[in-house]
């Protein structure tokens, strides 16, 4: 048997999944958000933003220290990646509190 990662035929309607049930999960979906405490979902939202650019600062200055050897802007990219990211671990662990 032949493993189809794609069992649906997105040509036939009646077999696809995401019917009309979409806009009652997105109604559900919006009233769940909307439960959430603002302050809980700010901070969510801050550590999402500090551990991305964390992981782009890092990854690229540790990128341009390895491969071009720029030391000043790879290393100092790596220095405020590593800052973003304690600085993400403080508050996590300060909201959790």
């Amino acid at each position: 048997m032949v493993f189809d990662p794609f069992p649906f035929d997105e040509d036939d309607e009646d077999s696809f999944p995401l019917g009309d049930e979409s806009s009652s999960d997105d109604a559900a979906f919006e009233e769940d958000i909307q439960k959430i405490p603002r302050e809980r979902l700010m901070t969510f939202v801050y550590i999402l933003v500090l551990v991305q650019a964390g992981l782009l600062a890092g990854s690229l200055g540790l990128m341009l220290l390895a491969i071009q050897g720029q030391v000043l802007v790879g290393g100092g990219l790596a220095v405020v990646g590593i800052l973003a990211f304690a600085l993400a671990v403080y508050r996590y662990y300060s909201h959790k509190e």
